[in-house]
Parts: structure tokens; sequence; C-alpha cells
């Protein structure tokens, strides 16, 4: 890849279109209309004005994330159904019962899935998605200040107002936030790292299962 990434590429990997022509920016939810005649000026330049230290780091690997078609290929059907719910989910601010609602099941394309078994394999993402963070920072010096008024203060709170939307107040706020650190974080999870989930899923429910067999013995 160039040094630098082209305006396509930064309009395909931060922004989301929306149904009534807007885009909404994936670092800090920002809608911005794409001006007749200004091809993607208008987008890219939001880009280039917030988040001028840290898109192109970003744009790369969201890039490099979804176009790699081995993510998806080293994966089995349902790691693919679950990553698809979450994604949808996390991605668009939808409620967990989302997946269940008729006409959800009704129009999508994708397999029907319960909310419990969103939620279960979710909560599990939360911790393999920690865990790579750990992982890639791990060695290195760190500080954790941030100033009250700075952007990336800003950018949270504009994220969490979206994400703790009138259809998420009846939700346990332990669920809230892990959609919100999903949501934050997505560049860091894609379909393998639910596949992972799933696994770790697998483990600790055959460890439980040993434990109570060994505890009735």
């Amino acid at each position: 890849m160039s040094d630098r990434v082209s305006n396509r590429d930064i309009v395909r990997a931060l922004y989301t279109p929306e149904d009534d022509g807007y885009f909404m920016c994936r670092l800090c939810f920002v809608r911005r209309k794409q001006a007749r005649g200004t091809g993607m000026s208008n987008l890219v330049e939001h880009v280039h004005r917030a988040h001028a230290d840290s898109y192109e780091e970003e744009v790369r690997r969201i890039l490099k994330r979804e176009g790699t078609l081995d993510v998806f290929m080293k994966v089995d059907e349902f790691a693919l159904l679950v990553y698809h719910w979450i994604d949808w989910c996390v991605e668009e601010n939808r409620e967990l019962s989302f997946c269940e609602k008729p006409k959800t099941r009704k129009y999508s394309n994708l397999k029907p899935i319960c909310a419990k078994t969103l939620k279960k394999y979710m909560l599990a993402l939360e911790e393999v998605v920690q865990a790579r963070i750990k992982a890639q920072l791990s060695g290195k010096r760190i500080g954790f200040s941030w100033m009250p008024t700075s952007n990336d203060v800003e950018r949270l709170f504009s994220r969490a107002g979206l994400v703790f939307s009138s259809l998420r107040r009846a939700m346990a706020p332990t669920t809230l936030e892990t959609i919100l650190f999903l949501n934050y974080n997505r560049v860091w999870w894609d379909a393998s790292a639910v596949a992972e989930a799933i696994e770790r899923t697998k483990r600790k429910a055959a460890n439980a299962r040993k434990r109570q067999r060994s505890e009735v013995l």
C-alpha cells in the first residue's frame, strides 16, 4: 500500500452509508452529507480535520480486516452467522432482541438466531478483543490520561450517547458496556475473533461439566 491512503479508501473504510443520503463516520459518529457534484470531498474533509492523527492507521486496519478473504475462509458457517448478527447490532445500534423480530427474520437473508445466544457470544467476543489489545500493548509504556475536553473524550461520550439509545434503555449496564466497547474497538474484531469467542465458550462449558461430574463423584 502507498504511504498515503486514497480518498476512496477513506470513505469505504471510515463511513457507513445511511438510508437518508447521509454517511456516518465510524470514528466519531458524525453524520455528513455527500454534497452533489463534490465527489467525496465533504466526507474526506471531515476525516482530515477531525482525525488527522489517527485516520490512516484506522483505514489500513479496517481495509486489512475487511479485504482479507482468509478471515472468512478459516471460520465455519455458524461463526460467520454470529459475526454478521453482532456486526449488524453493534454497527447500527440495534437492540439484541432485534434478531428475534418477525420483520427482521422475514426480510433478512441471515439465518435466525436468538437474543440469548447473541448476547452470550457478544460477551465472549469482548474477552477476545480485550486479550488482543492486551497482547498488542504488552511491553509498551502507555499513559492513560486524557483532558476532559479532548477530542478522544468527546468522541467516547458521543458514541456512548448513540449506543445508549431509547431502544436499549432496558438493557443491563454490563451489556451496554460490552456493546460500547465493541463499537469503540471495531477495528480489533472480525469473523476470526468471533470464531475464537465461540471456541472459548465451548471450552468453558466443557470444563464446567467436568467440574460438576467430579463433584458428584
